[in-house]
Order: C-alpha cells, then sequence, then structure tokens
C-alpha cells in the first residue's frame, strides 16, 4: 500500500549542492472469465477504438485472455494519449484498469469512467483516465508504477490518485528511490498536489569534485551516501492530511580513494536525523501544504508546500541554502529563500 490509514509540489524536491540534485519524482498487477468475447474484440483492434466488450472482458477475464488482449488496449491508450512514441516493446508490459471517479463534473459517481495504469519496458510508465471509452486525460508520465490507491478527499473535483513511483538512475546520477505522487483535476487537468519521499538513497564520491577533493600525502576521498526511509500515513479527516514521519541518515565508506562504489556494509553512519511533516489537504490551493504564508513585503498570500530543511541533504550538510517550494494563486510553482516568507501556522497566527 503506498499510504497507511490511521483511521481515517512541482515535480521535483528542494535542490541541493550543484552536484546533488534529487528528482522528486507504483501498479500491483491483479488479475482475476470470459474469454469468449475474444473474436468480437479482434474487431475491434481493426477500428483502432476501445469499445465496451474490450474493456469489460479484460477486467473480468483470467490471466491467458487478459494476455490476449493486453497488447491492443496498451496500443490503442498509447496512441489516444499521443504517446505512442514511448512504446519499445511489449516485453515485460503491464496492464491495470480500475473503476474510478477522478473528474466527477460529467456527472456522479457512476458516470463510467476508468483509470488505465500502463507499464512498459524499461522505466516507461503512464496513467491515463478514459470516460465511458473515450479518452479523457493524461495524469502523468513514470519510470515505473510499483503501486496506486484512490483516497477520497471530500471534494466536488473528485478523487486523489496516488501513485509509487520507483526512480532509477544509479546508471549516471548514483540515486534510486520512490516517491509517492498524488494527482487532481483542476477542471482542465490533473495536476501534481502531493510529492513526498517513499524511499531514497544516493551517493557522491569525493573524488568526482576536484574543488572539494582532499590534498596532500594523506589525501582521503570517501564515498558519501545519503538515506531516507518514509513513513507514511494517509489520515482520513475531513478535510484529510498525511503524515510522513522520515528517517534520514548521512553516511562515509570506510575504505577511501576507490573508483568503484562500495557495498552497503562499508559505509559507516555519520549522522541521523528524524523529520516530522503533517501536510494538510487545502480546497483553496488544490494541494497538500505545510502552512500558508505572505510573500515579500507586498504581503502576497503563498502556500507553503516544502522546505529544504526536510531534504535528507540538508542533515549532510550537503545544501547550502534555506528555501521553500511554494504555490501561488495562479498555480505557478517556484523556489524562495525562506526570509522572504512571512509563515502562517494552521491556526493563521504569523511567525
Amino acid at each position: 500500500m503506498v499510504c497507511k490509514p490511521k483511521k481515517k509540489d512541482d515535480r521535483g524536491m528542494i535542490m541541493k549542492k550543484k552536484y546533488w540534485c534529487l528528482i522528486l519524482i507504483s501498479l500491483t498487477m491483479v488479475v482475476a472469465a470470459a474469454p469468449l468475447l475474444w473474436a468480437a474484440v479482434v474487431t475491434e483492434k481493426q477500428t483502432g477504438a476501445l469499445n465496451k466488450q474490450m474493456v469489460d472482458t479484460y477486467m473480468e477475464a483470467d490471466d491467458a485472455t487478459k494476455e490476449k488482449l493486453k497488447g491492443d488496449i496498451i496500443r490503442i491508450v498509447m496512441d489516444d494519449a499521443g504517446k505512442s512514441q514511448m512504446i519499445e516493446t511489449m516485453e515485460g508490459a503491464r496492464l491495470k484498469i480500475l473503476k474510478s471517479n477522478l473528474i466527477p463534473e460529467d456527472g456522479g459517481a457512476d458516470h463510467d469512467e476508468r483509470l488505465f495504469l500502463i507499464n512498459l519496458a524499461p522505466n516507461r510508465a503512464i496513467a491515463v483516465v478514459y470516460k465511458g471509452y473515450a479518452f479523457k486525460a493524461v495524469v502523468d508520465t513514470f519510470m515505473e508504477i510499483k503501486d496506486f490507491q484512490i483516497m477520497p478527499i471530500d471534494r466536488t473535483s473528485g478523487d486523489l490518485v496516488v501513485v509509487r513511483e520507483y526512480v532509477d538512475q544509479m546508471v549516471g546520477a548514483f540515486e534510486e528511490g520512490t516517491y509517492v505522487r498524488g494527482y487532481v483535476w483542476d477542471g482542465k487537468a490533473f495536476v501534481l498536489a502531493l510529492n513526498v519521499i517513499d524511499q531514497y538513497d544516493a551517493y557522491w564520491n569525493e573524488l568526482w569534485d576536484t574543488s572539494a577533493q582532499p590534498t596532500g600525502t594523506e589525501a582521503k576521498a570517501h564515498w558519501l551516501k545519503v538515506s531516507e526511509q518514509s513513513d507514511i500515513m494517509w489520515n482520513a479527516l475531513t478535510p484529510p492530511s498525511v503524515h510522513v514521519v522520515s528517517k534520514q541518515e548521512y553516511l562515509k565508506s570506510t575504505n577511501v580513494n576507490s573508483v568503484d562504489m562500495p557495498a552497503s556494509e562499508q559505509f559507516e553512519l555519520v549522522k541521523t536525523n528524524t523529520v516530522d511533516n503533517t501536510y494538510d489537504w487545502s480546497e483553496k490551493w488544490k494541494h497538500f501544504i505545510l502552512s500558508e504564508g505572505m510573500l515579500d513585503k507586498n504581503k502576497e498570500e503563498v502556500a507553503i508546500l516544502e522546505s529544504s530543511d526536510n531534504s535528507p541533504f540538508y542533515v549532510a550538510g550537503l545544501s547550502d541554502q534555506s528555501v521553500y517550494r511554494i504555490k501561488k494563486k495562479d498555480g505557478t510553482v517556484e523556489m524562495v529563500d525562506q526570509n522572504r516568507i512571512e509563515r502562517i501556522d494552521r491556526l493563521g497566527s504569523v511567525d
């Protein structure tokens, strides 16, 4: 599960030092028997459009029938979404279809909406919404959808779709992680409304940074590691909130001057930190926010989405500025220095 119920952004996190870039950036395939409709489905493939038989058969069929239908449905959906270029191979492709209530403006809960979640190899995934059997909108594209949930948030614009995305950049950027991302419909498109780290690991070799390399005959360059593991809890209140407790670690390698990344047991702990945050749903901002604030002397009201103080790089001393990620009333998201914000807590008082 993505979020653990208690009871009941903007993609991309705060930027660190120039060489530490945290990409803030999830599909349990559940398969369930109506193979007799296959002939009708093949005819639909020729028309290049989805229909009730094709979709309903896939949602109710056995694994063998799903496998026959999968490729045709994926190709149609990707073409409707204008993303057919994402298909390199169907090998290992995964498809999940479920009824949803993400865009209720065309009717109530019985408005015949479906969410399509597609994983393609390598590292390509997408979430797409159809109304009836007609394409409506792309939620977003991802590297790999590991898991998902649909969360009610008691709003007229529909439910929140939460995706847990795995991002593997160990080749090149030397980082990997899973991120919990929530999306809502704003009347025109899906927008990112929640973006938190589930698990994250990043590595850096001091040999790579000539300005920071130790000098002299006793020079010792270490591999550095920053790690974060979060416990994410959904509070089903009105409005809802997301409580995130993150355990952060900063580690250094015990071996030095090594070009190759050490094994995990060759890192020793330097410092730990715990970050505890609650993100409250704001219908006004169409986002889960830490708080509100006033920007600069003109007192422009903004929502505070995230703070660099919460970054795992901050505990390692690798974040050289204190900034907020904010959302303005026009929907734009910016990074601003914390000293430009007069923060307002949930009770309406000013810091």
